[in-house]
C-alpha cells in the first residue's frame, strides 16, 4: 500500500467509477490502475462493492442501531465468543452492520425495518432470543 492505491480507494469509493477515469484523475496508465485494483482486490484490501441503496425507497422505512450486551460466560460454554455472535446476529435478515465495541455494550448493529413493528417482530424474535444475549438498547434514527 502506497500513496498512490489510498488515492484509488477514495476515488473508487463507491465501485462504480470506471478504470479509465481513475486512470486519468490519477495521470497513469490504465494497465498501472487494473493491475494495482486487482492486487488490493487479492490482498482483501478491497473486500467487494456494495450498491448505495435507499432504504426508503426500497420499504425500509426504519433504521436502527442496536447496542447489544452479551453473557460472554455462556458464550464460552456454547463455544462461542463475541465475534462469532456478531456471525451470528449478521446473518439475521434486516441486520445490515455490526461492529464489537467496547464501553457499556459489547456490539452494535444497525437493523433497516419497515416499521416500529417490523423492527419489535425482529428484536423479539430475531435478536433477544439468541444465546448470550443478555440485553438490548434501540436507538432509532429520526432522519
Amino acid at each position: 500500500m502506497d500513496e498512490t492505491d489510498l488515492k484509488l480507494l477514495e476515488l473508487a469509493d463507491r465501485g462504480t467509477t470506471k478504470y479509465s477515469l481513475l486512470a486519468r484523475k490519477l495521470d497513469m496508465p490504465l494497465s498501472t490502475v487494473h493491475s494495482r485494483m486487482k492486487r488490493m482486490e487479492l490482498d482483501k484490501v478491497i473486500r467487494g462493492y456494495r450498491a448505495d441503496i435507499d432504504w426508503k425507497k426500497a420499504g425500509l422505512n426504519i433504521t436502527a442501531f442496536v447496542l447489544i450486551k452479551a453473557d460472554v460466560g455462556k458464550l464460552r460454554e456454547t463455544g462461542k465468543t463475541q465475534d462469532t455472535l456478531l456471525e451470528d446476529l449478521l446473518r439475521t435478515e434486516y441486520v445490515d452492520q455490526g461492529y464489537v465495541i467496547t464501553g457499556e455494550a459489547d456490539l452494535l448493529i444497525r437493523i433497516t425495518a419497515r416499521d416500529s413493528s417490523h423492527l419489535k417482530d425482529i428484536l423479539l424474535q430475531d435478536i433477544d432470543s439468541m444465546d448470550g444475549i443478555t440485553g438490548t438498547r434501540t436507538i432509532i434514527v429520526l432522519g
